[in-house]
């Protein structure tokens, strides 16, 4: 599942042009998983690079950011929001295909209830 959520969260983090009632969810979104996404990749790299000298190139700063960036594609809030703007949003509108997007890369991380 989390190869998949990589493979669709890559398209979360475009920016089209969205217009619409729900544009300030989707640039929320989009925004903070662009920043959570950064800082894992800059921590990966850092790590892989051996730069132990930067702040981000420690074992704690990679477990730190993958966990919240992992958590923020986990939080089943996000997941009920999208959903319900998808609700209410107009059926083959560039934001109701945005939203599907992120819709299909939050249950990608929603563990299933025992």
């Amino acid at each position: 599942a989390a190869r998949a959520g990589r493979a669709v969260s890559g398209a979360m983090a475009t920016r089209p042009a969205v217009s619409g009632k729900h544009k300030n969810l989707i640039e929320r979104l989009n925004t903070r998983y662009d920043e959570l996404h950064r800082d894992f990749e800059d921590a990966f790299w850092a790590t892989k690079m051996g730069l132990k000298e930067t702040p981000m190139g420690t074992g704690e700063a990679l477990s730190r950011t993958k966990t919240a960036y992992e958590g923020f594609l986990a939080d089943a809030g996000h997941l009920a929001e999208v959903k319900e703007a998808l609700a209410s949003s107009s059926e083959g509108s560039e934001e109701a295909k945005i939203l599907r997007i992120m819709e299909k890369t939050f249950k990608c991380y929603q563990l299933p209830s025992a």
